[in-house]
């Protein structure tokens, strides 16, 4: 799960180090969380806000996703025999023309990195 702001992209990512005790993964504007700690984060990021900004924002979470059934195994205790789990992966978001443009950028540079 993701949840995007609009909150300035520098100070994002100290947010979910204050006061927040559950695991946080920041990559750019954005929080990978746990599915069932988004209520915290979610509180956690509307009282920080606030304190720093004297202001609420908004926060647009990203959850849509795909729900798959599917059998697990493995060596670890509970799955030792195959158990039926519900699993999600996230949806497909076609690329813009923008980040496109930017990759194909991005990917002749490292040929000339390569080359040189």
């Amino acid at each position: 799960m993701a949840i995007y702001g609009h909150a300035f992209p520098n100070y994002r990512s100290g947010l979910s180090q204050r006061g927040c005790s559950i695991a946080v993964l920041c990559i750019h504007d954005s929080f990978i969380i746990q599915h069932d700690k988004e209520p915290e984060l979610r509180r956690i990021l509307d009282q920080t806000t606030h304190q720093v900004t004297k202001d609420r924002i908004g926060h647009d979470i990203k959850n849509e996703r795909i729900s798959h059934r599917g059998k697990v195994t493995g060596n670890i205790k509970g799955y030792e025999e195959p158990v039926d789990v519900e699993y999600h992966t996230p949806i497909h978001i076609k690329p813009t023309r923008q980040y496109l443009n930017r990759k194909a950028e991005f990917n002749k540079w490292l040929k000339l990195q390569e080359m040189s």
